[in-house]
């Protein structure tokens, strides 16, 4: 926001605004700080007996939080250790243990 349009908006004079600075560095810290762009018609130059055009302030950009971590589901890719025993047996539809040999879709029996 430009220097004109702050002072007619608050009605403060630029005297009023950098009474607490003590030199054209604090000055222009006060006009970094509420984001205002400095006079540009060397006025705050006369104010601190500067001759010399400051370089423009920096206006600090806002502080944003980064995001929280996102935690990402782990998907198991690679098969799990190969154990030193056998597999267990396994169990047809009515809990049975079958044998390998045995033919598990035969509904005959």
């Amino acid at each position: 926001m430009n220097w004109e349009y702050f002072s007619k908006r608050r009605k403060i004079t630029l005297e009023e605004f950098v009474s607490s600075a003590k030199n054209l560095q604090e000055a222009l810290m006060l006009f970094a700080v509420r984001s205002v762009n400095p006079p540009t018609d060397g006025s705050l130059q006369k104010l601190f007996g500067s001759e010399q055009q400051p370089p423009p302030a920096p206006v600090p950009a806002p502080v944003v939080a980064p995001p929280p971590p996102v935690e990402e589901e782990k998907v198991e890719t690679s098969a799990p250790p190969a154990s030193s025993e056998s597999p267990a047996p396994k169990k047809n539809k009515w809990g049975i243990v079958e044998s390998a040999e045995t033919d598990t879709n035969n509904d005959n029996a």
